[in-house]
């Protein structure tokens, strides 16, 4: 599934970038979408706040742990988008993945990790997406912007 999801996710993305002449037009076309970092590292948490903050349409929310964020999480809609890491006290990533996905399936979670082994297991959680620490910006922008470029479009056919 994670996968097929991926692959969905990177042709909606390239078509995108085809009808658009500029990448600052493409920018125009998403809607403004919360990201929720979450890390206990307040130097990659502060570093991936700082990335996708140069993103016009990102807001971003950040949390020390899983618990803090699931606290935010499952009392609104706080976020569009989560990114998390999986290492962490109180509640790592993996036990705040299945919390966020069973409350809201279809909400995109992204894990990140510099456990190269916990990719299988983002896989069998249902994560939308892996990113292995050290990250290239690039690798980052490329996902989150996958993601919210298709979120509206995903939550629109779920209601037909």
């Amino acid at each position: 599934m994670m996968c097929n999801t991926r692959l969905v996710k990177f042709e909606r993305k390239m078509t995108v970038s085809l009808l658009c002449d500029t990448e600052k037009e493409m920018n125009k076309m998403i809607p403004t979408k919360k990201i929720a970092v979450v890390d206990d590292s307040s130097l990659s948490r502060d570093f991936v706040k700082t990335a996708l903050e140069s993103l016009p349409w990102a807001e971003v929310v950040t949390y020390e742990d899983g618990q803090m964020a699931w606290e935010a999480l499952r009392n609104s809609d706080s976020a569009d988008i989560v990114l998390t890491d999986i290492k962490m006290p109180r509640m790592n990533g993996l036990e705040l993945l299945k919390r966020v996905k069973a409350k809201e399936p279809q909400k995109p979670c992204v894990l990140m990790s510099a456990t190269p082994e916990y990719v299988n297991i983002a896989t069998m959680l249902q994560a939308d997406g892996f990113l292995l620490k050290p990250f290239e910006l690039t690798e980052l922008f490329t996902l989150v912007e996958s993601f919210a470029l298709i979120h509206d479009d995903l939550a629109w056919s779920r209601a037909s």
